[in-house]
């Protein structure tokens, strides 16, 4: 279950990357 939390953070992240980069 520890790595649903970790693929949401890591999905939060990029997201995060990308509207940095945009």
């Amino acid at each position: 279950m520890h790595s649903v939390f970790v693929l949401s953070s890591v999905c939060l992240f990029v997201d995060s990357m990308v509207r940095t980069r945009e």
